[in-house]
């Protein structure tokens, strides 16, 4: 089993507050409901809008160059869970939708103390369509990043200064409400170590902030490799319908893919329940933030990125959950520090 037992154990007010939020979000949804019951911002913390410092300056010794050059950047005020999703969340899911679960789990069950662990070996798209269950989706890049590090350009998120006590970089994961004391400004916690994290954003170097639906994400598909019309027509085409042989085999990158894919996905697909035949074509790497367990300082900075493809499945990678602002949200959000 992937997710160990931690090395320590949590104070009784760090797990009641996570009681708290676990059994609010088990409370949005009765058994085989797909419509949220409840309050489905509970647990969520509201980053306002307004400008921040994105990526690294040139003068940073440690920055990557994926992470140049900084630049301001404005998001609209959106909410983001303040804890990682657990194991116990996920397997609500589960158990609701019929979805498979982790490879690792045992007869769809994970370790008998993992309740409050970070859910891992989750792929891009698996997140996404707990998101998509859950009302809510994956942070852009941008908003993850806002969302730990505040608007005065820190290098992590309690500060500049590197703290090996304020981030879980052990051999082992710990319950997700585990540092409350190295929450991020506006209080989100573990954005620094324990379980990397899945965004929703294509990964492309900057200052293209590239999401990967413009509707859904705000940012602006513009990578021109695949054709979306061509990808509906595809995958459309009426079943029993009679095509034209193909005159030569796939000669392009994009037309091997293609044909590939188009043999892969079926109406059985679990993801076809959340997830659009186009969507799953989409191979593009996606961004990954936060570090995670066994990480050095330099990958647990606010500003590090790092990629992987959607279909990846990773020990040591998960995801926490955001929502956009509307009429009717809460407007109260923690002081920053």
């Amino acid at each position: 089993m992937l997710v160990q037992r931690a090395n320590h154990r949590p104070g009784v007010r760090c797990l009641r507050v996570l009681c708290a939020i676990v059994l609010a979000a088990g409370a949005w949804r009765t058994a085989g409901s797909d419509e949220p019951t409840a309050d489905p911002f509970e647990g969520m913390v509201l980053i306002p809008a307004g400008d921040f410092l994105m990526g690294s300056t040139e003068a940073d010794e440690q920055a990557k160059g994926d992470e140049k050059p900084q630049r301001v950047v404005n998001v609209p005020a959106f909410y983001i869970d303040q804890f990682e999703v657990t194991h116990i969340e996920y397997k609500r899911f589960i158990d609701a939708t019929g979805y498979p679960p982790p490879p690792s789990w045992t007869e769809g069950k994970y370790a008998y103390d993992a309740d409050f662990y970070p859910i891992v070996e989750v792929t891009w798209w698996d997140a996404m369509a707990y998101a998509r269950w859950a009302g809510k989706r994956l942070p852009t890049e941008a908003e993850w990043e806002k969302a730990a590090r505040g608007t005065d350009g820190r290098r992590y998120p309690w500060g500049n200064d590197y703290d090996s006590h304020l981030a879980n970089t052990g051999r082992f994961f710990v319950p997700v409400n585990a540092h409350l004391e190295a929450a991020s400004p506006y209080g989100v916690v573990n954005m620094a170590g324990n379980a990397s994290e899945w965004t929703g954003s294509v990964y492309v170097p900057y200052p293209d902030l590239v999401a990967v639906l413009p509707a859904e994400f705000g940012g602006v598909d513009n990578s021109g490799r695949i054709s979306r019309q061509r990808l509906r027509d595809r995958l459309q085409e009426p079943k029993g319908e009679k095509l034209e042989p193909k005159k030569q085999a796939p000669q392009t990158e994009e037309e091997m893919e293609l044909a590939r894919e188009d043999s892969l996905h079926s109406a059985n697909d679990p993801r076809l329940q959340f997830l659009r035949p186009e969507e799953l074509v989409d191979h593009r790497p996606r961004v990954c933030r936060g570090g995670s367990i066994n990480a050095y300082p330099l990958y647990l900075r606010c500003a590090n990125r790092s990629s992987e493809g959607p279909n990846s499945r990773w020990y040591n990678i998960g995801f926490r959950c955001a929502k956009d602002v509307s009429p009717g949200s809460p407007a109260t959000t923690p002081p920053e520090h």
